[in-house]
């Protein structure tokens, strides 16, 4: 499966497959023991629920899962967690289904079951079960009396991908072990014929998950906890792609559980649901949360990089602050280098940067003042302005003066000792005189700093300033859309 195809299948799960499959539309959950009770609001028919382990991702699917079955649908394994829970899931249909559903679980109360049929497909039941039934019986024994049948050409050559084989033919049978009907595989290779008696567990998790999700009824809907289990992490783009593939064929609604940053990083932002730990409680997102937050907690390393060139310490100081408090860490790595000769280093580094790079972005960021002067650089790389309307240092201090109380407060001091450290700088340059007046402080510098900055941007009207620096450094870099 080619990039170009990935591409493709991500941009169709964004736009043709909300209309054209079944969409949950809300979730509610109270009582649920370790959760917060919240309303998600996904609006989606391709949802992924991820977080650390730990966190209760299996246990909101299995709740899901209660809220959309029906009786003659198995129980999940762990009802007894369920135990108090109240569940309401509505889900919008496509125009030629006519009707919608709405579920309420209860433990007492079982839903009337979701009209296309759903099915909860848990980690055991695509490997645990079928290898604990080979153990028992022959597989010879376990396919008499069933039918043979065949992944299409089609599947097979995802399912290679997925397993970094090359498979000739991929036969199964379907059998009854315990209430469940189960699949049972047999392959052959080069030669080579052998079945699921003999596979390793990450293959057979592979083979029971296209045949669930190429077999499934159109318009239902499917809950897989963790399709990536048992799979190396270069495996996870295809089967992402297997999954969206079928689902769109199919017009599926599929919900999954993932600790995957890949799979996280391929889905459409509106399909990510985000589980995290707050004290003792699991907590849910409120609307949609940016990716580059999600793939950060799933560990994701950033792809792109960015040199920051600015004029001073100050500035550099400053624009770690604000890096770190708007995330952008979280999407870039970002190296800040100070130009010790100012803005003439500025513009010559930016001059003489080679074109092309398209991993690296090399941005200049100036003071405010020097807007009129960089008009006229001949540069390709982009220039960005800090928020201020003067020298930061006399902005800090002024801010500082403004509010004497405040100010003494945030940073830990008495007013007598802030009144005295400015009173006995004044007359100096402004850039000795924050120095100074830190250092009367007992304060080091970027601690100093960091608290000011802060301080400053309490005040009316500087947060709007913030937000527009920090969307302009973001397009700069190369940030908007990721």
């Amino acid at each position: 499966m080619r990039l170009a195809e990935l591409n493709k299948l991500r941009e169709d799960l964004s736009s043709r497959h909300k209309a054209a499959a079944p969409s949950i539309e809300s979730f509610r959950i109270k009582n649920l023991s370790g959760f917060a009770d919240c309303v998600i609001n996904p609006k989606g028919g391709f949802l992924v629920i991820c977080g650390g382990t730990g966190v209760g991702k299996t246990t909101l699917l299995e709740l899901l899962y209660s809220s959309l079955r029906g009786e003659d649908d198995p129980a999940p394994r762990n009802m007894s967690r369920l135990s108090g829970a109240f569940a309401e899931v509505n889900v919008a249909f496509p125009a030629e289904m006519k009707g919608d559903y709405r579920g309420i679980f209860t433990l007492d109360q079982a839903p009337a079951g979701v009209q296309t049929g759903v099915r909860f497909v848990g980690l055991e039941a695509r490997t645990a079960e079928i290898q604990f039934a080979l153990a028992d019986e022959d597989f010879d024994v376990l396919k008499e009396g069933a039918g043979r049948k065949f992944f299409d050409r089609s599947l097979v050559d995802l399912v290679s991908l997925v397993c970094s084989k090359s498979y000739d033919r991929i036969s199964f049978y379907e059998t009854e072990i315990g209430d469940r009907n189960v699949p049972i595989f047999e392959v052959e290779m080069d030669g080579l014929i052998y079945n699921s008696n003999s596979m390793a567990t990450g293959e057979l998790s592979v083979f029971y998950l296209a045949w669930v999700i190429s077999t499934a009824p159109p318009y239902s809907i499917l809950i897989i906890e963790e399709p990536e289990a048992h799979l190396p992490p270069l495996s996870h783009f295809a089967i992402f792609g297997l999954l969206a593939r079928y689902t769109l064929k199919l017009k599926l609604c599929l919900v999954i559980s993932t600790h995957s940053p890949t799979i996280a990083s391929e889905v459409p932002d509106r399909s990510l649901v985000s589980i995290r730990r707050a004290g003792r409680q699991s907590i849910l997102p409120v609307g949609i949360e940016s990716k580059t937050k999600i793939l950060a907690r799933l560990g994701l390393q950033p792809r792109r990089q960015a040199v920051l060139f600015v004029e001073d310490n100050l500035a550099r100081d400053v624009l770690y602050e604000l890096i770190a408090e708007h995330e952008i860490n979280s999407a870039c790595f970002v190296e800040i280098h100070v130009c010790i000769n100012g803005a003439g280093e500025i513009k010559t580094r930016l001059e003489n940067i080679p074109s092309g790079l398209t991993s690296i972005s090399f941005v200049g960021v100036l003071d405010g003042d020097m807007r009129q002067k960089s008009a006229s650089w001949k540069t390709a790389n982009p220039i960005v302005f800090l928020p201020f309307v003067k020298e930061m240092e006399v902005e800090f201090l002024d801010s500082a003066e403004s509010s004497l109380a405040n100010f003494t407060k945030r940073i830990g001091r008495k007013v007598d000792n802030l009144e005295y450290s400015l009173s006995s700088t004044q007359g100096q340059n402004y850039h000795d005189r924050y120095k100074n007046v830190s250092y009367k402080l007992r304060m080091d510098e970027i601690a100093f700093t960091n608290h000011a900055l802060k301080h400053w941007v309490s005040k009316k009207g500087r947060t709007r300033a913030v937000k527009r620096f920090m969307s302009s450094l973001s397009k700069a870099i190369g940030l908007n859309g990721i």
